[in-house]
């Protein structure tokens, strides 16, 4: 199948799965390139929602994996790359590895964040250590008949800006021991706020699949962090923005 879309000019289409022999897609197979691909008598046209709200599970598994597969497609839209092994969106690297921060409106005001990140080597800081990716891992749930995504913020560590860093899983739980609560808010909201951005006359907003704002709710307890943690220090000037709060 893919051959077949490489020969047709398509690669990059992968909003869709092959299922039983069959292919099920979120884009119309009576067009482009899947007009040449699939036998077009064959083709049958179902509404999102019989999917969507299935009691069954076997179809609720199918209709994740294209939402997922439509998710990668959007971020890869949007300038970030996916890790298979640690199933995380990231990042990637800028052209010449300087650092990038990004802009987004947070729960109070604007704030930026660094978002790709050259460290050096302590021994010899004209060297590299590693660079750091801002990472989401993200899924699907069924919530009341309503689908969310489901973000938890993370890290991709690099040795170069592409390979991934011998001293991966140290440095991640490392800085996962330091960050705090109002930390990890402000990468969630920064993602939300990403992942739901429209396009502009560069990049066109991506069709099938868009997201609105964060569900928040009011919870009766909280955590007192200054009492549960003494020495939370992140490193990151902008993972703690100024006025957050969790609870």
């Amino acid at each position: 199948m893919h051959a077949r879309l490489r020969e047709f000019g398509a690669e990059g289409e992968t909003e869709w799965m092959l299922k039983r022999g069959s292919v099920h897609a979120f884009v119309d197979l009576a067009e482009g390139s899947w007009e040449e691909i699939c036998d077009q008598g064959t083709v049958e046209t179902f509404d999102a929602e019989e999917w969507a709200y299935s009691d069954d599970s076997d179809t609720q598994r199918e209709f994740v994996q294209l939402m997922n597969r439509c998710l990668g497609a959007k971020c890869y839209s949007l300038g970030l790359r996916y890790e298979k092994d640690r199933r995380c969106h990231y990042f990637k690297a800028t052209r010449k590895l300087g650092d990038r921060k990004l802009s987004y409106k947070s729960v109070v005001n604007e704030t930026a964040r660094t978002v790709f990140r050259r460290y050096a080597k302590k021994s010899n800081p004209s060297e590299t250590a590693y660079y750091r990716h801002s990472a989401f891992e993200g899924m699907f749930k069924r919530f009341d008949g309503t689908w969310y995504l489901e973000i938890t913020p993370t890290y991709h560590f690099t040795r170069d800006g592409y390979r991934p860093s011998a001293f991966y899983e140290d440095k991640l739980t490392g800085i996962k021991q330091l960050e705090t609560n109002q930390a990890l808010l402000g990468q969630t909201v920064m993602w939300a706020e990403y992942l739901s951005r429209d396009g502009d006359m560069f990049e066109p907003k991506y069709p099938l699949l868009q997201f609105d704002g964060l569900v928040t709710f009011e919870l009766a307890a909280g955590i007192d962090e200054d009492a549960w943690r003494k020495d939370d220090e992140t490193g990151d000037e902008a993972d703690v923005p100024e006025g957050l709060s969790l609870f």
